[in-house]
């Protein structure tokens, strides 16, 4: 038979790099952690905690998630560098310059982050102890690039996507609040993981439990 002309790559490569992007992203948790809480200690068990989750091994183990990895590296890479410019006295420019391309490049790798910078304006509030005025001014930037990516986001999809089409307002709101609910039980209670959870748009709005 006619041999293939198509190049045939080794799955273990995109494997092994999917591994230390995930590994990279503990690394990176553990050093905003100690910045946050200080506690070495503590900082170590947490990041450790998120390694070991079984709900990480999808992202791990799937190779078509490394855009869903990349994106965690920079959304972290965010947090950290917005940490440092509430905390340090140099750099503080840099710091604040370095989080926002963190957050911009998080962005293109995936939307999914889109609602970092609340994530941002809470520790800002709770744990730099900014009043909310102040918080907001700073994270303005941040607001800007959201709502623009968002609008692409929304933009990009085809016309008849039957998440914006088919349900209405309140419909699409319930899908969300359940994904939302679904994903904190499991980072709780780790239960009947699979890349095909069953969760899709009408087994969600027929569930009995969402009434």
């Amino acid at each position: 038979g006619a041999i293939s002309s198509e190049k045939v790559w080794n799955p273990k490569i995109f494997h092994v790099a999917n591994v230390l992007v995930f590994a990279l992203c503990a690394a990176l948790l553990f050093h905003i952690l100690k910045l946050l809480f200080v506690n070495e200690w503590a900082s170590f068990i947490g990041a450790l905690f998120f390694v070991v989750h079984p709900v990480q091994v999808e992202s791990v183990a799937w190779i078509t998630s490394m855009k869903g990895l990349l994106s965690g590296v920079f959304a972290l890479l965010s947090i950290f560098y917005f940490a440092k410019f509430k905390t340090g006295s140099k750099l503080k420019k840099t710091n604040y310059l370095i989080s926002f391309f963190s957050f911009l490049f998080c962005l293109l790798s995936k939307s999914a982050f889109l609602l970092l910078p609340c994530t941002l304006f809470l520790l800002s509030i709770f744990i730099f102890k900014d009043s909310w005025k102040r918080a907001a001014k700073d994270l303005i930037p941040w607001v800007g690039l959201t709502t623009f990516f968002a609008w692409l986001t929304i933009s990009f999809y085809p016309e008849k996507n039957p998440f914006l089409t088919s349900q209405t307002l309140v419909e699409r709101t319930l899908i969300s609040l359940d994904s939302l609910t679904h994903y904190l039980s499991l980072a709780v209670f780790p239960h009947s993981l699979s890349i095909d959870n069953g969760r899709t748009v009408s087994a969600v709005l027929t569930s009995p439990h969402l009434w």
